[in-house]
Parts: structure tokens; sequence; C-alpha cells
């Protein structure tokens, strides 16, 4: 996440497989709990099961190992002063069935269990001393029909920021290339003021090119009242860009942050390339105008003996050897993957299929489709 606010969320939980009563309260005991670090994915560490004579079965289609059980996580954290300020708590994924407990009180809630998402947790914490115990079932529904794994398995982030702040993912950039090769960069920043007292800021944006250069900035002024939305919008223009392509991934950078009361604002960064890309009948795939083959291969979510726990560091191997044997593109299946996977993507040069589901209204999660 490349956000200065967010503080890596990662170290020192206690885990425990199985279902206690009163497990999200602070006065009970997890001393005998396992001390584990995220990511972690609990089934990788189940026992390995062949089956009934080989015959096919869920428990076949989860690798062979035990799938089916319930975990709680509990983490207690400190927090300063944070008066004028909101709290948000961010999951790259909770698989599944999430639900979050700030101090004994549930905080919110998460079905599905590849998506990422993210809890205002203000009217939750205080200052000094707040616990977090997530439980997530595991059991609730049939599994998927490949290893999906279990657990807290990608990053997970604390965000402390002003009533006045960036929306989750409220920072956005689309580029359109024109006829006379000039590149308009079309930013948007979506604001949430949260505090019962109006005022204005200023938003501040800067563009840098791939080699880091700073090459354009820009400031913005804005009023906003009581608790409201606000989104600003502005185009910057390259002539005769740089651009990406799978042999030369170039990625520019915005970064932007709104002024808070005279202190150093946190910025938040998008690394992005810029390219033209076609699909022409009879004639096939071409990325700036040149006719480019798809050298690929199918990758589930899962990395090895590391299950499905997200490491970038083992992720980024795996890419430079398919890189090494002339691999440029990924079809990903058959679900929501790691953000970071899709940076990695970008800044190693693939080109990426982006399946994120495959059915929509059955197996595992066709009852939470339409509403989680």
């Amino acid at each position: 996440m490349n956000d200065e606010s967010a503080l890596l969320f990662n170290d020192d939980w206690k885990f425990l497989l199985g279902d206690p009563a009163e497990a999200e309260q602070e006065n009970y005991c997890d001393r005998t709990w396992n001390r584990v670090d995220l990511p972690h994915d609990w089934v990788i560490h189940q026992p390995f099961d062949r089956g009934e004579n080989g015959v096919w079965t869920k428990q076949g289609m989860q690798g062979f190992f035990f799938w089916k059980n319930t975990g709680w996580y509990r983490k207690t954290f400190c927090l300063d002063e944070i008066a004028g300020k909101d709290v948000f708590l961010y999951f790259g994924c909770a698989y599944r069935n999430a639900v979050t407990y700030i101090n004994g009180k549930k905080a919110g809630s998460h079905s599905y269990g590849y998506t990422s998402f993210e809890l205002c947790i203000t009217s939750h914490v205080r200052p000094g001393k707040n616990l977090v115990a997530i439980r997530l079932d595991n059991g609730a529904s049939v599994p998927d029909r490949w290893y999906s794994g279990a657990g807290l398995f990608r990053d997970v982030y604390l965000r402390v920021v002003p009533r006045l702040h960036f929306k989750p993912w409220g920072l956005g950039v689309r580029v359109v290339i024109q006829k006379d090769n000039t590149a308009e960069i079309k930013i948007t920043a979506n604001l949430e003021n949260t505090d019962h007292a109006g005022g204005s800021s200023v938003l501040n944006l800067a563009l840098s090119d791939p080699q880091k250069n700073e090459i354009a900035v820009f400031k913005q002024k804005f009023e906003f009242t009581v608790n409201s939305q606000i989104t600003l919008e502005h185009n910057f223009v390259i002539k005769n860009p740089q651009l990406w392509c799978s042999e030369n991934p170039l990625l520019y950078q915005l970064s932007a942050s709104i002024e808070d009361g005279g202190n150093n604002p946190k910025h938040k960064k998008i690394f992005f390339g810029i390219r033209t890309i076609e699909m022409i009948a009879k004639k096939g795939f071409f990325i700036n105008g040149k006719n480019t083959k798809l050298k690929g291969v199918c990758l589930h979510h899962d990395c090895g003996i590391l299950g499905a726990a997200f490491y970038k560091e083992a992720w980024k191997r795996k890419l430079l050897i398919l890189k090494g044997m002339g691999c440029n593109a990924i079809r990903t299946s058959h679900n929501p993957q790691a953000e970071e996977f899709l940076d990695l993507c970008d800044e190693l040069g693939f080109y990426v299929i982006d399946e994120c589901f495959d059915k929509w209204k059955s197996l595992s999660y066709g009852e939470i489709f339409e509403t989680d």
C-alpha cells in the first residue's frame, strides 16, 4: 500500500483454530494461543489426507488439506492521542466470513474471502491499549474448487488520518493518448470530511517520470462542508510520453496529499504506465502499435508450500523465473488477486488477463455476490 499514513499491522498476532465462546472480549485469556505473524494461511498447516480411496471429495479440491474449521485472530495495539482523527483497519483479504471486533464490540463484517476492504473503527478505539479480534468461518459454505487456504493471508494495515482524508481507493488515474502523441493524465481525488466543521484545504499533486524526475505539480485550494464528500479533478498533459510494454515496463508516479493545518501531509502514491492497446480481428493484439504475441501461463493465488499466504519476495522470485522463460502474460484464476501481485506485474512487465470471477451466482459465493 503506497500510503504514508498506513502502518503495516502484520506482527504479533495470536491465533487459535477453533471457536471458543467470548474470544472477542478483552478479558478473554489467549495465553495458550499460537503467536503468528501475517500473512498467515492456517489450511496449509493441516494434515495431508488423500481421502477415501482417491475418490473426488471437497477435501480433494482443497489440495487434500483439511479446510473446514473456524479460526480466531487477536492482537493488542496502542494508539496515541486520536482526538480529531479517524482510524481505519485495511485488510488485503480475510478468508472468509470475517467478523471484526474492537475492544469486545462488533466493528464490521465481510463475507467474501478474496476482496480487500477497509473498516472505520474510530468510534470503537480509545487512546492507549486496544484489542482487535477477528473470527473467520471456513465451514459455513462449500469450498472453492481450487485451493483457497484460509485466514489473514494478505497484509493488514492500520491508518490514523485527519478527519479530512482520502476515501478508501480514493485516488484514481486514467490515461488517454491523443493522436498528436500526447498523453492526458486524468486525476480524480475522492475525499471525505467526517468532522462537524467545514473549512478549506489544499490538494497537492506531483507527477514524476520513470526516471523519478518531477515533471509537473499542481495545487488546488478547495472548500469543504460538515460531514461531506468531495471530488476533485485535474488533468496533466505529457508530450511524447515514455510508453510501457512488457520489454520495457516504464512507470510514472503520481503523488497526492492534503494539507492539514501546517502539519506535514501524508502522501498517497500511484504507479502507472502509459500505453495503447488494440485487438484487431484476424491480426491480433497490438501494444503501442506493435503486434505482440501473448506467451502466458494461468496462475492461482497460492504459492507452493507457502499456501495462500502472499509474500511479495516469493512472488517476485516466481515472476522473474517466468520472465526468464519467455513468459509475458498471466491469466489469473479464479478470484481477485492481491493488490501487490498486480503491482509486481506492472513493475516487471506482464500483461494480465484479470479473471476476477469465473462464476457469479453459484458455488461458494453465489449467496453473497449481490450483497457483500
